[in-house]
């Protein structure tokens, strides 16, 4: 098991951030971590991965996230420019194809802001499943799109999930913020 209780901070970097891993970038399995420690930062920012590559098996189990996930100010970047921001409790961004299985994972820290924000998932594309996760972290963003689960959901498979934290945004879902492409959403609460 790993367990980490330390800040960690994003601010001018343009990669991902992630409590337990920065990025997956081949096929890996991620199980029994915990995140107790703050993340800040400006893209791909996850309690325990900030994003996956693209086509490599990635499955993340029995994961759970208790440090609170912020966006940093636009202006700490010195000047690098940006692309969108996903917040995820547990995963920031799944990478385009990635086949991701995200199971029996948990997240009782706050995301706040991000373009994109999710209690489990800032986004989830492509063939990612999202099973048997819990959030009871509150989730918010500005004028982005928040879900309790996922920020947005893009032909994914979200099922036996639970939000019990609130969500506040311009955009919001209790599940999920945005559904596109035909994403699998059942049995949620």
């Amino acid at each position: 098991s790993v367990v980490i209780t330390e800040r960690l901070s994003q601010f001018f970097v343009t990669g991902s951030c992630g409590g337990i891993v920065g990025k997956i970038a081949g096929p890996a399995t991620v199980t029994h971590c915990c995140n107790r420690g703050e993340i800040c930062g400006r893209l791909n920012l996850g309690g325990v991965c900030g994003s996956t590559s693209t086509n490599n098996a990635v499955e993340i189990y029995a994961c759970l996230n208790q440090g609170n996930i912020s966006e940093s100010p636009d202006d700490k970047g010195a000047g690098v420019a940006y692309g969108t921001c996903y917040m995820g409790g547990i995963i920031g961004s799944t990478g385009y194809g990635t086949p991701l299985k995200l199971h029996e994972c948990a997240n009782l820290g706050s995301i706040s802001a991000g373009d994109f924000s999710g209690g489990i998932a800032g986004q989830a594309q492509n063939g990612a499943e999202l099973l048997d996760c819990l959030n009871c972290g509150e989730v918010s963003g500005a004028s982005g799109m928040s879900g309790g689960i996922v920020g947005s959901a893009y032909a994914c498979t979200v099922n036996r999930v639970v939000n019990m934290g609130t969500v506040i945004s311009e955009r919001c879902g209790a599940i999920a913020g945005q559904r596109s492409s035909s994403p699998t959403l059942k049995n949620y609460y």
